[in-house]
């Protein structure tokens, strides 16, 4: 259902297989393994870089970008954090996807900080990197689009 664009684009996501790339939903992200461990809803990588895919659900290669599914009530303390952590260990991207609101989020990370590049909701396509050829609506991207 969500963020159906991953077979689209040129990156690797973390949850299947799709025509040589591959996508992870809820994957762990290992930066030290079993140290430094995140679990994004959903993480990509560019084609091309050097990926391991795990035979479990360790990764230990860092996405280019990630994903988190939120409420309204969920931008909390807690996802705060788990932001500040995706910036200190170098991801790129990031995301916020609320399907209640029909609202995506895009951020790029600059130094140790996120720099929101964009708000986008209902039928407004999202232009944003690392996927900014992509120009899909938000309900398409959101399984909404029926």
């Amino acid at each position: 259902m969500v963020l159906r664009f991953l077979e689209r684009v040129p990156l690797i996501a973390s949850d299947a297989r799709i025509d040589g790339a591959s996508s992870s939903k809820s994957p762990e992200i290992h930066f030290k393994l079993d140290e430094v461990v995140l679990v994004p809803d959903i993480a990509a990588w560019r084609k091309g870089r050097p990926l391991i895919i795990p035979d479990d659900h360790k990764f230990m290669t860092k996405p280019d970008w990630i994903c988190e599914m939120t409420s309204p009530a969920a931008k909390d303390v807690c996802l705060r954090r788990k932001l500040a952590l995706y910036a200190q260990l170098g991801i790129t991207y990031l995301w916020l996807a609320t399907p209640e609101q029909c609202e995506i989020e895009t951020y790029q990370c600059t130094g140790d900080e996120w720099v929101k590049t964009g708000t986008f909701s209902g039928c407004e396509p999202v232009c944003a990197e690392p996927v900014a050829e992509l120009d899909m609506p938000v309900t398409a991207l959101l399984g909404r689009d029926n």
